[in-house]
Parts: C-alpha cells; structure tokens; sequence
C-alpha cells in the first residue's frame, strides 16, 4: 500500500470499487449477510450504536423524504448525518454531515478502516466471502458520522429493508413511502413480496411511518407492525396532507403549500420545496416520523418551515435550463414514471416536450417508457456511459409501446443526445431527460 491509501484514487478506493455488484444476486447463502457486517462494525468500535437513527425505506420518494427529514432537524439545531443512494455526480454526495458532502478524503480513510478491518478477520472473509460495495460503503457511513459525533442519522435503505446492509441499526423510527414493482428479481414479483421485504425494518417497539395507501401492501405493513408490536401512523388514515398544484414550469412560480394533520399536531400552508404532488406525500410522512417520536423531539414550527424550505434534492424533477425549458428526472421505474407524466401532463397539453431517455437494461423498459412516450413530441433514446448496465438504443426503441406517435431518434452518446433533443425542441420548447439517475447525473453539468 501507498503511505496514503485513503486519498482519492488510492489503493482503499480502488478495492472499494472493485466490490461493486450492480445488484446481482450474492453468491453466499443468507443473501445480505448481516452477520458479517455486524462482526466488522464491533471491531471498528460499533459506531452504529451511538446516534438516533432513522431509518427510511420505499420504492420512490425515500431519498426526498430522507433529505427533508435531515433538513429539518439540521434546522432545529441537530448535528446530522444522511445516508442515501445512489449518487448523481459524485460519491461523496451519499455522505453528508450536517448537509455538506463529506471530502473525497475523509471516505477514503473511513473505506480504507474498513479494508483494515478486514484483513484482520481472514476467517471472517473464508466463511461469509467479501462485502459488497454497498455494505463497505454503509460501515463506512457509521464511521464518518461517529467521527463527526453527529446526534442523528437519516438512513435510506439500498435496497429492499430485511436483508439491506442498512438494517444493522438500532432505530428511533422507521418510514416505509411507498410500494411498487421494482427490484423484482431480488425483492419478488408480487407487491406482497416486495411490501414483505421493505417492512423487515420494523423493528420490536419502534414506532412506524408508512405512506403505502394502496393494498395489498397496505396490508402487509400493518402486520408487520402489529407482530412487532410497533406503534404505526397510516397516511390518509392516522395522518393527512393536501394542497394545491402551481405551475412549477413557469418562471417565478412560488413554491407549493401542503396541510398536515398528524394525531398530535396540525400544520397549515407548510412550503413544499420539492417539485410535484407527490411531494407532498414525502413532505407529510417526514413530518410524521418527527411527529411519532417518542419522548417528543420538541419540533420547533419556525424551524420546520425553515428546515422544508431548504431542503435540496437535486435530479428529481429539476429545471436546468429556460429557453428551452430543460427538466431532468431520476423516473426509473413504472411507477416514478406515472408520477412524471401526470405532472407533466398540465405542461405537455400547452406544450409537448422532447424526450431523453435512458434506462437499465434489467428495468421494465416497457413499463416506464408506457405513460411518458403518448406525450412526446420527438424521443431521443440513449446510453448513460458510467455503467455497463445501461439499455442500448435498440433495446429502448423494441420496448416503445404500440402506436407511438413521437419521431424516435437513436443517439448512443448522452452529450449529443441532450444537444440534438435542445435543437429539436427550439428555443421556446421543453426539453424532459429521464429513465436513470446515471443519465441524469451525467447531463446535469453537461
């Protein structure tokens, strides 16, 4: 090793990328051996067991949610550390302590105490194989905020909850979104299945949040919860929100306003910062599991209202550009695609946009290109390039559902793909580029 192998592009980062698995199934029995992370944070000193942890998982709308629930008690005075993936641009941006990206530096020492670690238990590594990426990178998270002696920790599940590497920690609250059909070679192909997998994080006693609505998962929640003894607030049952829709496309459009009602407080005309109705779901359930807690947290209102206004999550329903409008979106399942289309639906009656798509070639292409294409003008289908698990064109383009009307171009390459979609669309058109998180991180700063 190097005298620093921590630093950017050193020797811990290279063993740390290298254990990245894109999601295939892990080749040990026990899947996401929660075993052998417990066995690696007890060496490190169990950095897990100190802060109140919150702990969030769903289909969509958890990393939303996670970034107000932070923004929040950041703004109510708590030292905070948020867990989220994937990231956009950079790495570090899964890494935040008190709102700001750890340095590529500080990950890489807490990376590199982790591949210490374990070349010091060989038989750990002999009976339970190597960790994955994602499980590295959620030991690495605990050190970093240990180290920052943060009080509270929002915690985004990666995937699924019972078996997600996240599900190590000992929380205060758990948040369950939403349900839908994603993942669905790991997690099942049923909504139970899938609805069975992300409650694994209930825990004995910790209440819960859940913003599923819709059965059957509806179902498997409340089971969930009432086997573990859990106490558990319902959206739409427990908990209520609504508000009005702006015209977020327009310049200088205010931000939306939601009423929350929760069992032990009532909130009026809270600002919504995040773009779409969905949001304001995710706004109420972030309120909610501050709500839940027990002993009380105190929640200021005027710092709530201040945490909501602040809060940033970049690529989900983002305006980059005006002329033309350019809007990106991490939509990369059929149901984070409905919710897209029904809110570009106002905008696209007026004035239909061009479409940039891109998508994982083990996700339902049909699925999410089925609402979004009846409502484009042109389709330009493409490739992100950080990854190999990007569709091609050809995939994309077999998988249009019958009766597309939009002229469909094929341009492997993203950068032009973005260029030809402006040409396309004129000064005074819109501009929408979607399917992927990794495409949406490789053209925002394009």
């Amino acid at each position: 090793m190097s005298s620093k192998p921590w630093e950017k592009n050193g020797e811990a980062w290279a063993w740390w990328l290298a254990l990245a698995n894109f999601e295939q199934r892990p080749a040990f029995p026990g899947e996401m051996i929660l075993g052998r992370i417990e066995k690696i944070l007890h060496l490190l000193g169990d950095p897990h067991l100190g802060p109140k942890v919150i702990h969030i998982t769903g289909t969509k709308g958890k990393g939303s949610t996670a970034a107000m629930v932070e923004s929040i008690l950041r703004h109510c005075g708590k030292r905070t550390g948020l867990f989220t993936s994937p990231h956009l641009a950079e790495v570090t941006e899964r890494f935040q302590i008190g709102g700001i990206p750890v340095s590529h530096e500080d990950l890489g020492r807490a990376v590199w105490e982790v591949q210490c670690a374990l070349e010091s238990l060989p038989d750990l590594i002999v009976q339970y194989g190597l960790p994955t990426f994602f499980e590295v990178a959620t030991i690495a998270a605990f050190l970093l905020f240990a180290k920052a002696q943060t009080e509270w920790i929002i915690l985004e599940v990666g995937l699924g909850g019972r078996l997600d590497s996240t599900n190590i920690c000992q929380p205060v609250a758990c948040l369950i979104t939403t349900i839908g059909l994603d993942h669905t070679k790991i997690l099942g192909e049923t909504l139970e299945q899938i609805a069975s997998e992300k409650a694994g994080i209930i825990k004995s006693g910790v209440p819960v949040v859940s913003g599923v609505t819709h059965e059957p998962a509806r179902s498997v929640i409340r089971l969930a919860a009432k086997t573990a003894g859990a106490k558990l607030w319902e959206l739409d049952n427990h908990f209520q929100v609504s508000g009005d829709d702006v015209a977020w496309w327009e310049k200088g459009s205010p931000l939306g306003r939601a009423m929350i009602h929760t069992p032990v407080f009532r909130y009026e005309a809270l600002p919504c910062p995040l773009i779409g109705a969905h949001q304001r779901s995710n706004l109420a359930c972030a309120v909610a599991v501050l709500a839940i807690l027990e002993p009380p947290i105190g929640l200021d209102e005027s710092a709530l209202r201040i945490g909501l206004s602040h809060t940033k999550w970049p690529g989900r329903l983002e305006i980059l550009a005006r002329q033309p409008l350019v809007i990106v979106d991490g939509a990369h399942n059929p149901d984070s695609a409905r919710s897209l289309a029904q809110e570009l639906a106002p905008l696209a009656r007026k004035n239909k946009p061009v479409m940039v798509v891109a998508c994982s070639a083990d996700k339902d292409i049909f699925g999410l290109l089925e609402p979004l294409a009846p409502m484009a003008k042109c389709l330009v289908l493409t490739r992100y390039t950080k990854s190999s698990r990007s569709a091609t064109t050809e995939q994309l383009s077999r998988a249009l559902p019958p009766g597309t009307h939009a002229r469909v171009f094929e341009e492997p390459d993203p950068v032009k793909a973005k260029g030809l979609a402006i040409q396309l669309a004129g000064p005074d058109g819109v501009v929408v580029i979607t399917g992927s998180l990794f495409l949406v991180g490789e053209l925002r700063g394009s």
